[in-house]
C-alpha cells in the first residue's frame, strides 16, 4: 500500500477539504472517473493523538467546483479526488494533533491523507506528498 498524502492546517479551521488518490484494490492501477457513490464507497475520519477516538463515518455527496459540501466527492484529475470535511474532523481538542482520513470502495482503496493539526500563528512545514 502507498504511504498516506499528507497536510498541515490550523486546528479549529472550517470548511476544509482534502485530495485523495484511488486506485484498483488488487492491481493498484490509477483508478479514473470514481463517482462519490459508486459501490461500497466509504469515508471516515479518526482524530488521533493522547485522545483518540474511534472512526466517524463521513456521508458523502456529489462535490461541486467552486463550493463546500460537507462530505463533497468531486474528480480534480486523472485518479485524484476531493473530499469536504465535516468541520469536526479538525476541532481543536485537547490531545488531538493528527487526523486519518481514508475512502474505500468495492475493489477500490485510497491510501488516505494524514493531516497534522497545529495551533498557534504559524505552520511548520511537513514532509513532501507522496505519490
Amino acid at each position: 500500500m502507498r504511504a498516506p498524502l499528507q497536510k498541515v492546517l490550523r486546528a479549529g479551521v472550517t470548511k476544509q477539504s482534502v485530495i485523495l488518490r484511488v486506485y484498483n484494490q488488487i492491481s493498484m492501477v490509477a483508478q479514473v472517473s470514481t463517482a462519490h457513490d459508486v459501490a461500497g464507497a466509504v469515508a471516515r475520519y479518526h482524530r488521533l493523538g493522547l485522545g483518540s477516538t474511534a472512526a466517524v463515518s463521513i456521508v458523502l455527496a456529489a462535490g461541486t467546483v467552486g463550493s463546500w459540501t460537507e462530505g463533497g466527492w468531486r474528480a480534480v484529475c486523472d485518479s485524484y479526488y476531493q473530499l469536504a470535511l465535516p468541520d469536526a474532523a479538525l476541532a481543536r481538542s485537547v490531545g488531538i494533533d493528527q487526523v486519518l482520513v481514508d475512502w474505500l470502495a468495492t475493489g477500490l482503496v485510497s491510501p488516505g491523507c494524514m493531516i497534522q493539526l497545529q495551533t498557534g500563528d504559524t505552520l511548520a512545514p511537513t514532509t513532501p506528498l507522496v505519490f
